[in-house]
């Protein structure tokens, strides 16, 4: 029982540093002139998109990293089907955005851990704001 308290515990600290950084970070980007008007949420990398300026960026943990559009090489929204349920009879869908970026020091992000709802509201902003990357990474 206290082994799950502390595992409890360790995981809320956790999101909450999480959440504290990217708080942070938003309010960097903002006061360097980052207006975001899209954001795909992901507890470790959220990704932003400033589509007036074409510039995406990426809330990674230690610093975030901005990207102009053409920088974003490709980008793919994949989905697997593994077993779920109580008694793993119920198919469960699993989905991840992976975004390919020219930087040999990130050369990728990967978004994972949302519903299939999320996953086509972020294929369609994708679609409409970076067609030219369309391609599996």
């Amino acid at each position: 029982m206290i082994l799950v308290v502390l595992l409890l515990v360790i995981a809320l600290g956790a999101w909450w540093w999480l959440s504290s950084h990217h708080d942070a970070a938003l309010v960097q980007l903002q006061e360097a002139g980052f207006q975001a008007d899209v954001r795909f949420d992901d507890a470790v990398n959220p990704v932003l998109l400033d589509t007036r300026a074409r510039r995406i960026a990426v809330l990674a943990v230690p610093t975030p990293r901005v990207y102009d559009y053409a920088q974003l090489s490709a980008w793919a929204l994949k989905a697997w089907e593994r077993p779920g349920g109580s008694d793993r009879s119920e198919p469960r869908v699993d989905h991840e955005l992976i975004l390919r970026l020219n930087d040999p020091e990130h050369p990728h992000v990967r978004l994972t851990g949302f519903d299939a709802a999320t996953a086509r509201r972020w294929l369609e902003q994708l679609e409409r704001e970076l067609p030219q990357a369309r391609q599996a990474p």
